[in-house]
């Protein structure tokens, strides 16, 4: 088989494979591998078929041994498209796994997979946006994998003109920014991270609203309203003449709310000798409105942390801290350096190290030359272990400790983690708050208008609401302990 081609498309150099897959996306300009091994996969029992590689596109075959077929093709033309087409010539209709799309990326893609509405947006670092956008198809998400289609994906049976078909159709383009993504959303598309209590409302008269999850709806005269029971995570179905989308909506409650119910489920459930960093340091914030069990709770915390000998963690430095200054324990200072001494660098560092030197100020103690050691001038943090993210978070943070003018591209990168008013999924609601946090350094004179279509202060309360909406899932009450240090 000869080798397969390297194809030049709108800047980016992409190379292929003989089995079908892309190898790698190059964004020619900066050099930056924004994805690799990208393919379509059909899962067991599907069984994969030839693959052909010519100059500018690709073609997989798939069988399935209940007769459906399906054929994927990848061509790079005028457009970069993508189509899978799955077809059932048997007499009857037949269920059949889901077409899978994968691939690798080291920063992450703007997510959006609501079924009827989909697109994946890639950063290369720029202001101009790779969108890669749905065509056709009812793409979803379950266990962090990107289904092109429902799943199971259900074929209607053949009749004698025509086979049972489903077809699935991306096309990928380079928009200017992301005010020009936020343009080619359709003109219904709300905000769906919202304060509890707020109404989330639906303008569309002709469309049927629905959801599973308890959420009250309301028909008015134009529109459906929605509002949730309770905060947290929901899922909404809009129903329209063009297909189903599936919202996921936040409501978060208001974070001094939160944070009093935190502090008193931690005095009730939690050890102070054995809490969690993050533990620690939300009881610290929480001082003022939980009064003195939580004075005793932090007391106990920061005297273990200041003792122990092992490594320390950010968020760990700022409860020490906070205690320091709130006691006018002088006498603790040199555990406190010492903490520093064994906190390895990395998100949050620099922050641990401002409240380390304010801590120092207040009780009489020089901080002069009080560092992090390994963590670089600017905040860099090297070694193949750490992800591109959390090296850009570093960077970023070092950046602001003397912030330049204008923003530098690389803090764009960042605050578009936190979604840059457009919807779908970015990071975690671990990083998403650790970005907040590093996002809160911004100055207030830089403005992210001139590529978002909403202002950074919207768009940091819409990830707020997001980070308060998930406190009871899985990391959310770390992300409450990141989302404290950047108030």
């Amino acid at each position: 088989m000869p080798t397969p081609p390297l194809i030049d498309w709108e800047g980016l150099r992409i190379s292929l494979d003989a089995t079908g897959v892309i190898a790698q996306v190059v964004d020619e300009e900066s050099g930056r591998l924004l994805l690799r091994d990208l393919a379509v996969e059909f899962p067991a029992p599907w069984q994969r078929g030839e693959v052909e590689v010519l100059a500018g596109e690709l073609e997989q075959r798939w069988t399935h041994p209940s007769g459906p077929t399906a054929t994927t093709r990848i061509v790079f033309e005028e457009a970069f498209t993508l189509r899978v087409t799955v077809l059932n010539r048997t007499q009857d209709a037949v269920e059949v796994p889901a077409p899978r799309l994968r691939f690798g990326a080291d920063w992450p893609l703007r997510r959006l997979l609501a079924g009827d509405e989909a697109s994946l947006g890639v950063d290369p670092g720029r202001a101009q946006q790779l969108l890669f956008t749905q065509l056709r198809g009812q793409a979803g998400h379950r266990d962090g994998e990107i289904l092109l289609t429902p799943d199971p994906l259900l074929l209607p049976a053949a009749t004698e003109e025509t086979p049972g078909q489903f077809t699935v159709s991306w096309r990928a383009a380079w928009l200017e920014d992301h005010r020009r993504i936020a343009q080619v959303l359709p003109a219904w598309w709300p905000t769906t991270s919202l304060r509890q209590g707020d109404e989330l409302v639906l303008p569309m008269p002709d469309a049927a609203v629905t959801s599973g999850d308890g959420l009250e709806l309301v028909q008015l005269d134009d529109a459906t309203s929605v509002s949730s029971p309770k905060p947290g995570r929901y899922s909404v179905q809009v129903h329209d003449r063009l297909g189903t989308t599936d919202l996921e909506v936040f409501w978060g409650d208001d974070l001094a709310l939160v944070l009093r119910m935190e502090a008193d489920r931690l005095l009730e459930r939690s050890d102070p000798r054995t809490c969690a960093p993050w533990e620690a340091w939300t009881m610290a914030r929480a001082l003022d409105v939980a009064g003195s069990p939580a004075q005793d709770y932090l007391a106990t915390a920061a005297e273990v942390s200041l003792a122990r000998l092992g490594a320390s963690h950010p968020l760990e430095v700022m409860a020490a801290s906070a205690f320091i200054s709130r006691e006018n324990a002088g006498s603790l200072w040199p555990q406190l350096v010492g903490m520093l001494e064994r906190m390895p660098p990395g998100v949050g560092s620099l922050m641990a190290l401002v409240h380390a030197r304010l801590a120092g100020m207040q009780v009489g103690r020089s901080p002069r030359g009080l560092g992090v050691p390994g963590l670089g001038a600017a905040g860099v943090v090297a070694g193949p272990e750490v992800s591109a993210v959390e090296r850009a978070l570093c960077d970023v943070e070092g950046q602001l400790a003397l912030p330049p003018e204008e923003p530098s591209e690389e803090c764009w990168r960042v605050a578009g983690l936190l979604g840059a008013g457009l919807p779908g999924d970015t990071v975690g609601v671990v990083r998403l708050a650790q970005t907040l946090m590093v996002t809160s350094l911004f100055p207030e004179h830089w403005d992210l208008l001139e590529r978002w279509p909403v202002p950074l202060p919207v768009v940091r309360q819409q990830a707020e609401h997001r980070v308060l909406a998930c406190i009871e899932e899985e990391g959310g009450r770390e992300a409450l302990g990141w989302l404290l240090a950047s108030i």
